[in-house]
Order: C-alpha cells, then sequence, then structure tokens
C-alpha cells in the first residue's frame, strides 16, 4: 500500500512540474524528454527501494518472519513500484487539471489497494473478490512477492514474471512518454 500511495504522489508532482514551467523548458530541448521522465521514474525507484528494504527486513528482523530472498524482493517490489506509477502518470496526463488527475488518482488507487491485497489478505477475501484481486496489477505483483518471500516461485515463473514486468514497463514508458510530449494540460 505504501508503493501505492508513493506512486499517486510522484503522479502528482507532474502538474508541479507543468506549473512551475520545467516540462515547457524540458519539451523544447532535443531529446531531454526520454532523460526527463527516466530521470523522475529513477530517483523514485531508488526510493521505492530503500523503502522495500526496509520493510522487508524489518518483518525480518522486528517479527521474525521467515523471508528468503530479501534482494530479489526488494527489486520486485521496486519494479512493480515503477509500474505503478507509471500506470498513475498516465492518468494524470489524461486529466485536464491537476484536481482532475488527483481526483482519478484517488478513485483508482482505493479500490485497486481493496481489491488487490493491501488492506486484507487474499486468504480473507471471499474467493470470488480474490479471483478479481489477483488479476489487479498490485494483487499480481503481491502473489509474485509472495512466491519470492516464501522461496517456493520456480525459476521458470520468476523469469516469465520479470519478463511481464519488463514489457509492461517500456510499454507504459513509451505511452507515457508519448503523452506527456504531445499535450500534456493543453486538454
Amino acid at each position: 500500500m505504501g508503493l501505492l500511495f508513493i506512486a499517486q504522489s510522484q503522479s502528482n508532482d507532474l502538474w508541479q512540474e507543468l506549473e512551475g514551467g520545467t516540462l515547457r523548458r524540458t519539451l523544447i530541448a532535443p531529446g531531454r524528454l526520454r532523460l526527463f521522465l527516466a530521470g523522475k521514474l529513477a530517483s523514485t525507484a531508488l526510493f521505492m527501494l530503500a523503502i522495500s528494504l526496509a520493510g522487508l527486513l524489518a518483518a525480518r528482523v522486528l517479527m521474525g518472519i521467515e523471508v528468503e530472498n530479501i534482494a530479489m524482493g526488494g527489486l520486485w517490489l521496486t519494479g512493480t513500484g515503477v509500474m505503478l506509477l507509471l500506470l498513475l502518470m498516465l492518468l494524470q496526463l489524461h486529466a485536464s487539471t491537476a484536481r482532475g488527475g488527483a481526483v482519478m488518482a484517488t478513485l483508482i488507487i482505493f479500490p485497486l489497494a481493496m481489491l488487490g491485497g493491501s488492506f486484507f489478505p487474499f486468504e480473507a477475501m471471499p474467493e470470488a473478490m480474490a479471483a478479481v484481486g489477483r488479476f489487479t496489477p498490485n494483487g499480481w505483483a503481491l502473489e509474485v512477492l509472495k512466491g519470492i518471500l516464501r522461496g517456493d516461485l520456480l525459476p521458470g515463473d520468476l523469469l516469465r514474471a520479470w519478463g511481464i514486468l519488463g514489457l509492461v514497463l517500456l510499454l507504459l514508458f513509451a505511452w507515457t512518454l508519448r503523452r506527456l510530449g504531445g499535450g500534456f494540460g493543453r486538454s
């Protein structure tokens, strides 16, 4: 849930960049938009990695929870956090105002958190609701994370999950870049 809120906060930041003129200056510099977006994602990813590793270490040390692979779990959380950030950025980029973007992001965040296992574990949900929740982006990410942390995810399944995540990240990056350069804030 923390990663959802970090992603929401950082997606709202696009409007500050627009209103402060940073995006306008970036758009007129050749080739800089890709670097601008990559930099925003990288800085958020580093923050998400630190939060993820701290949370996983706290689970192991303070709560005594057996965690099989903290490093891989932290990387997975970071990658899926960036995916959520890109999804929310796309929502923001399709809004006509900062307030509209913030409302749209909030309207997406809370159902994702409720259905995707952030508020209640899938094991505590009615099976039909849990089945739907496992198909949300954060629900899918959570199921893979559980396998990583338990150490029972087969290498082929882990490789497939990373492949899917990588493909989704590339597609979302390209779509976000296209929308960012093509009229954000002018609708």
